[in-house]
């Protein structure tokens, strides 16, 4: 569950009368180390196999399950050693005793994404059985893929291969930081333009709002002095006609003691009474003038009038013809 593995360890022996030399490198997820500390690590590998491996084995337990990490491999192997270095890697199953009955080839094609990895290294495959340690043939065989892997690539992965995949890791990281801080500048040249339209409409927004409120305000305003005009209009309409009523009132008064005045003048004149004595009443004198309209003139008029009021309506004729006769009779007498 845990990587033993912390540091290149280079180990050399005769295998099938051939020298070989086999390096082993930290696991590329190892639990214990960062992923920089892990790729400077594994870079060793290379400068140990100077002037370079003739192989790439990428190792798996025939057992493993095959998770998001493997499937991320062949990234991370390109990502280190080049593009070209899968054209240099077998995939090596250890413990294929674990498979039982179970064939290797059986294991990679019912794992779709197996499949897909072992397919990225050419279909280059081998499997050794921890169980068979004395069995040399598994080694031979591994010897011949390799062999046969180096004659189709006219030779092995050099030093100036790992170089060159270096220097362009160099320039790659360089254009990724170079993406990034644009990115970083076009981002934040985006989010200056989002927040000011934004802000822009918000602003907008709460100009329409405040203006919305003025112009109901204005409106309740304008309302409110709609109200009070009316209001001031019925007062000042209730006042003017008070005092076109008090107006009225000394005017009818007014002409009321004029006209008695007058009528009292022209009665004394009529008479020739002594004001002294005679007591004016222009009621009777009002009567008087309704009397006249039966050719009846002076004093007996008066009376006439005075006694068809007495007389009540039924009797006002008779009272008048009454009066005038007496009328005439109180002039001659005086006359």
């Amino acid at each position: 569950m845990d990587s033993v593995t912390s540091e290149c360890l280079e180990k050399h022996g005769i295998v099938s009368g051939r020298s070989v030399s086999v390096v082993d490198t930290p696991g590329l997820f190892d639990t214990k180390m960062t992923q920089e500390e892990i790729m400077m690590e594994i870079a060793k590998s290379v400068y140990l196999s100077s002037p370079g491996p003739h192989a790439f084995l990428i190792v798996f337990p025939a057992n493993m399950r095959f998770t998001e990490h493997e499937q991320q491999i062949p990234q991370v192997i390109e990502m280190m050693f080049g593009q070209e270095v899968l054209k240099y890697s077998i995939i090596l199953f250890t413990h294929g005793d674990l498979l039982k009955k179970k064939t290797i080839e059986e294991l990679i094609n019912t794992n779709v994404k197996l499949r897909h990895l072992v397919q990225q290294c050419g279909n280059r495959f081998h499997v050794f059985n921890n169980e068979d340690e004395n069995n040399r043939e598994q080694n031979t065989d591994l010897l011949q893929k390799i062999d046969t892997m180096i004659e189709q690539n006219n030779g092995y992965y050099s030093n100036q291969m790992y170089e060159d995949a270096h220097r362009f890791r160099q320039l790659e990281k360089e254009r990724r930081k170079r993406e990034e801080e644009e990115r970083k500048v076009q981002m934040e040249k985006q989010i200056q333009e989002k927040t000011e339209r934004l802000m822009k409409e918000k602003e907008q927004r709460i100009r329409e709002e405040m203006e919305a409120k003025q112009r109901s305000e204005l409106e309740r305003v304008k309302a409110e002095r709609q109200r009070e005009e009316e209001q001031r209009k019925q007062q000042e309409e209730k006042r003017i006609q008070a005092e076109i009523k008090r107006v009225r009132s000394e005017l009818e008064h007014k002409v009321r003691a004029e006209m008695e005045e007058k009528m009292k003048v022209e009665y004394k004149s009529q008479t020739k009474c002594d004001p002294d004595i005679d007591e004016f009443n222009p009621e009777l004198h009002l009567s008087a003038s309704a009397a006249n309209k039966n050719s009846h003139t002076g004093v007996g008029a008066i009376f006439g009038g005075a006694v068809g009021l007495f007389a009540g309506p039924v009797g006002a004729a008779a009272g008048a013809d009454a009066g005038a006769d007496l009328g005439a009779a109180i002039r001659k007498w005086f006359s």
